[in-house]
């Protein structure tokens, strides 16, 4: 039998509500005052508080993530089998039930289920349910590709909500001059990637900020979307990517990278380069992508492949990419041309070790420039980078 063929630009719409819903769910549970005074981690001394905020975390993101896979599984049934995330699905709630996030058709089991989970706060189950179940038809035509591909041919890699910890913890919001935010809200993303199964190269791309601002008396928030296509020559970016421009304080140019990295790799590229700090994977390679920053380098293998392919899709589209840390590094000459084979791919892997199989274990440098990539090389060629 002849695999389903998918429109990409259907495929896209699809995951663009998805990404709306995901966003407005976020917004939902984070502005449950009740729910987030029990998430402060330094206030939880109670076992059960404690216990709370880890069921909380894993609640955010299953949820998000389960409704992503039920709307694209209802749209696309061939897909269902090719959509990966690290996450599983069942927990125990403070009263020690065990609770399956499974969806099902019906918004009232839906309410049900999330209400066992809240340990009965039943304002805010009936509220994401009716999210949940949803079927908001009103967004635009966001592009007219005519690019087609197998159903067999595609994978789709979710991370449902990147930087978490901003997302649970409450930190304040700080922007640098640059027009940056550095903590806070802002830096959470949704991220759906998806790739080609063959080569593993990304093809699809949508980051939604759930966070971007608030408008509105009261204030709300309000969420921005950012998307991408590069399939077999056809490369369409959306306007959100294209409008775009920092503030421009000097000549230098700007890396981002996390205030963890190793600290002779900031001091050597601070020597040439305006590093700035940032919170959440995702949040960082859209800096990129949006040209408010220049490169995002990252020496370690903590980031996994749901937390890269979305913004890589982003990236690849204008040109650019996210390639492997150290084989950059570790080279003795490089040009244009051997970026290619230097990107970082998204084939599901056998391994024996399931968090390997998925994980930068090279690191990553995120670019929409191969010369940025080429004058990066040349600073950091030679030198032995101790933590």
């Amino acid at each position: 039998m002849a695999s389903e063929q998918i429109h990409l630009s259907d495929l896209l719409q699809c995951l663009i509500k998805c990404s709306e819903k995901a966003a407005r769910i976020a917004q939902i549970l984070r502005n449950e005052d009740d729910l987030f005074q029990l998430l402060v981690e330094e206030k939880s001394d109670t076992e059960k508080n404690k216990r709370f905020v880890r069921n909380f975390r894993t609640l955010v993101v299953v949820l998000l993530r389960e409704t992503i896979l039920r709307d694209v599984a209802k749209q696309f049934p061939s897909l269902g089998s090719y959509i990966c995330a690290e996450e599983h699905n069942s927990f125990q709630n403070s009263l020690g039930e065990s609770i399956r996030v499974k969806l099902t058709d019906l918004e009232d089991e839906t309410t049900a289920l999330l209400s066992q989970v809240l340990d009965g706060r039943d304002h805010v189950a009936k509220l994401l349910a009716s999210v949940v179940h949803s079927n908001n038809s009103n967004y635009e035509k966001q592009c007219s590709s005519t690019s087609i591909i197998p159903a067999s041919g595609v994978g789709i890699w979710i991370d449902p909500i990147d930087s978490t910890s901003e997302y649970i913890q409450a930190r304040s919001e700080e922007t640098n001059d640059l027009g940056m935010q550095q903590s806070g809200l802002k830096c959470v993303c949704v991220l759906i990637g998806v790739f080609d199964l063959r080569s593993g190269k990304p093809i699809l791309g949508v980051v939604n900020q759930p966070f971007f601002n608030q408008e509105g008396d009261p204030p709300s928030w309000r969420s921005k979307y950012y998307w991408s296509l590069n399939y077999e020559g056809e490369c369409i970016t959306s306007a959100s990517l294209q409008n775009n421009l920092r503030q421009e304080y000097d000549d230098r140019k700007v890396v981002v990278v996390s205030s963890s990295e190793k600290k002779q790799l900031q001091e050597t590229i601070s020597s040439k380069y305006r590093t700035v700090h940032a919170a959440g994977s995702g949040y960082k390679s859209l800096l990129v992508a949006c040209k408010m920053a220049d490169l995002y380098v990252l020496s370690r293998d903590t980031t996994y492949f749901c937390e890269t392919c979305a913004p890589h899709a982003l990236l690849s589209a204008q040109g650019g990419g996210i390639l492997k840390f150290n084989e950059i590094h570790n080279a003795t000459s490089i040009d244009s041309n051997d970026l290619v084979d230097k990107q970082v791919t998204y084939l599901l892997k056998d391994d024996k070790d399931g968090s390997v199989s998925f994980r930068n274990v090279d690191g990553l440098i995120a670019y929409r420039k191969p010369e940025d990539v080429i004058e990066l090389f040349e600073l950091l060629k030679g030198q032995k980078l101790q933590n």
